[in-house]
């Protein structure tokens, strides 16, 4: 039984790393909060990489210490073959925060759950939401099933922290407005023990870019990232593509040489977009669930908690009595994309040695 009662404060659709934040923050606030999550965190997944400046967040949340004895890999810097041949370092070293890490997703992720459990939160696992119905001023009611039991839940405040998925956002009126088609097409490894480079790896290609780092417990993640008009269907036809591009760098292919696959090869969408709403009465969304980034920014994590951290500080001003509080969180993210469409159009600028090739063409136009 999930053994639910009454209204709460917030409810929380997504129990991702944005999700937990916002409870975090919100409960240690003394807010009711309860966490919609649809899985256990068994899973892994791809998106592990987090930025030196992370840490502030982090420590704000109050789990900082917590996270440095989990056990992540600290990442030293960022080798780039782009805009040329040659392979160029930028070191962490200097950084006023430190280095950045690669993570161990999973692990990331369920301490995120326990943190926001010890912080007063409930986090329902295994929950899968059916259905969001407006109770005019009084908030949402939100449908619920988990295994073959049916419940609701009325909650004052809605968070959609559920990803790309953007659920709560879609059914109440919200649209994606895309600006590219780019996916990842990724396979793990297994590494010799010993392998003491911890830097993420970019290297520019003619039909996209590749991506690799290194990962807790000797692993190794290669992401080749181009756009779905550009890739074949079928795993079997996906799987000969990626080994193709594979081939064709020159030092992606050393990293991933002396490593062993698990697996197959995996796709995951990697497009960026700003959903055409991220406030509404009484809800509001964080995260990938409000806008997604390109990944050659890396801000994918880093955004789910800086949005789940202004968005909590919104709602508590909403509670207060203060109604400018979810207006100007709202304010805020419309301005964030233009700033990031512009840093992705002058990053991607500085890679000319394939301007006939249709994926550059695509970045050239804006698409």
């Amino acid at each position: 039984m999930i053994g639910l009662n009454g209204t709460v404060d917030v409810g929380i659709v997504g129990g991702g790393v944005g999700g937990c934040a916002a409870a975090i923050a919100l409960a240690r606030e003394g807010r009711s909060v309860v966490v919609f999550e649809r899985g256990e965190y068994a899973h892994s997944r791809i998106g592990e990489t987090l930025p030196p400046r992370a840490r502030v967040l982090l420590e704000e949340l109050g789990v900082w210490q917590e996270f440095c004895g989990d056990g992540h890999l600290a990442a030293s810097g960022i080798l780039a073959a782009w805009g040329g041949e040659e392979l160029h370092e930028t070191q962490f070293l200097f950084d006023p925060y430190g280095s950045g890490w690669h993570l161990d997703r999973r692990k990331f992720e369920s301490r995120f759950a326990q943190w926001a459990e010890e912080a007063g939160a409930r986090v329902l696992r295994n929950v899968q939401v059916r259905e969001i119905r407006s109770l005019a001023d009084r908030g949402w009611r939100v449908d619920m099933k988990c295994a073959t039991e049916k419940q609701s839940l009325d909650c004052a405040v809605l968070i959609d922290a559920s990803g790309r998925a953007a659920f709560v956002a879609r059914r109440l009126g919200a649209e994606r407005v895309n600006y590219d088609r780019l996916v990842g097409v990724y396979r793990l490894f297994s590494v010799p023990t010993g392998i003491n480079d911890s830097r993420t790896m970019v290297e520019a290609m003619r039909n996209g870019w590749w991506y690799s780092s290194y990962l807790p417990n000797a692993g190794l993640v290669a992401a080749f990232m181009s756009d779905a008009n550009l890739l074949p269907r079928g795993l079997r036809g996906l799987q000969a593509h990626w080994r193709q591009e594979l081939d064709a760098t020159t030092y992606t292919r050393r990293r991933v040489d002396s490593a062993w696959p698990i697996g197959m090869v995996h796709t995951i969408r990697a497009n960026s977009y700003q959903m055409s709403a991220v406030v509404g009465k009484n809800w509001l969304a964080v995260g990938d669930a409000a806008m997604a980034f390109d990944p050659l920014s890396s801000q994918g994590l880093y955004n789910a908690l800086r949005s789940a951290l202004e968005a909590s500080r919104a709602i508590q001003q909403h509670f207060t009595g203060d109604r400018t509080g979810l207006r100007n969180y709202a304010i805020r993210e419309q301005q964030r994309f233009p700033r990031f469409l512009k840093m992705r159009s002058a990053y991607y600028a500085r890679e000319m040695r394939w301007r006939d090739s249709a994926f550059w063409q695509q970045r050239v136009a804006g698409g």
